[in-house]
């Protein structure tokens, strides 16, 4: 096999009809920056093809309309092979752990904005009896784990709170598999409020059909928190 002819998706350009009969030039020349996300993904890890990726399958390709034109079940099923996720709620039991990780992802989000002093007010101990606090009001807690916990959020109502992946486990489709499954144990139009600084969590949500609603909460003259709320639609999923 010629690996100059695989395609950046792993399809192998040199069994193409279209390919050997000159019509496509193949993506490495046929594409340019923009036309094609699994392309510029596996440019940009500096890998040859998208299943030499660590996170392979991720959730973008198993959710983006035209990311990849390999089977989606099988997809499917080599993510299961992959992974052993699951989702449980937070109990006493492993609450230490939900506390661990809003700490460490909290001190990491806000540490360029905020104060060392204030940061660090925000240890896991802190962070462990404001979860408690968040349960003893009625809001429900999840731990992700994968299998080791990584991520957490909440949900009250039609409210997702608490959205939190420990930094080294981040951009592995955690985040959007946290966030589906909240949407799932809402009651209502999910709803979230975010700070307004937070663009890596803006382009998530939009992603996820989640869109500004011009409500605003000021947190201090120069931060606020924003709401966003579904709006029926899952935008570029």
């Amino acid at each position: 096999m010629n690996g100059q002819l695989l395609g950046k998706c792993g399809f192998y350009c040199g069994s193409c009809p279209a390919f050997l009969s000159g019509s496509c030039l193949g993506c490495m020349k046929a594409h340019k920056k923009g036309d094609c996300f699994t392309r510029d993904c596996v440019l940009g890890k500096g890998i040859p093809f998208c299943g030499a990726c660590p996170e392979f399958p991720c959730d973008t390709i198993l959710t983006k309309e035209r990311c990849t034109v390999l089977d989606g079940d099988w997809l499917r099923w080599k993510r299961a092979c992959r992974e052993d996720i699951r989702i449980i709620p937070v109990t006493e039991e492993n609450v230490a752990a939900a506390g661990y990780i809003h700490a460490e992802s909290w001190q990491e989000s806000h540490r360029s904005f905020c104060t060392e002093e204030f940061v660090q007010r925000h240890s896991r101990e802190a962070q462990t009896e404001y979860l408690r606090r968040e349960m003893e009001e009625g809001k429900r807690v999840f731990l992700l784990l994968a299998p080791e916990p990584v991520g957490i959020v909440s949900v009250w109502g039609s409210l997702i709170e608490n959205l939190y992946i420990l930094p080294r486990a981040q951009n592995r489709g955690y985040g959007s598999r946290l966030l589906r499954f909240a949407m799932a144990m809402c009651e209502g139009t999910p709803e979230l409020w975010i700070l307004e600084n937070n663009e890596g969590a803006r382009r998530l949500y939009h992603r996820f059909g989640f869109r500004e609603t011009g409500w605003a909460n000021p947190l201090s003259d120069t931060l606020r928190e924003i709401q966003m709320k579904q709006s029926g639609g899952m935008g570029e999923l």
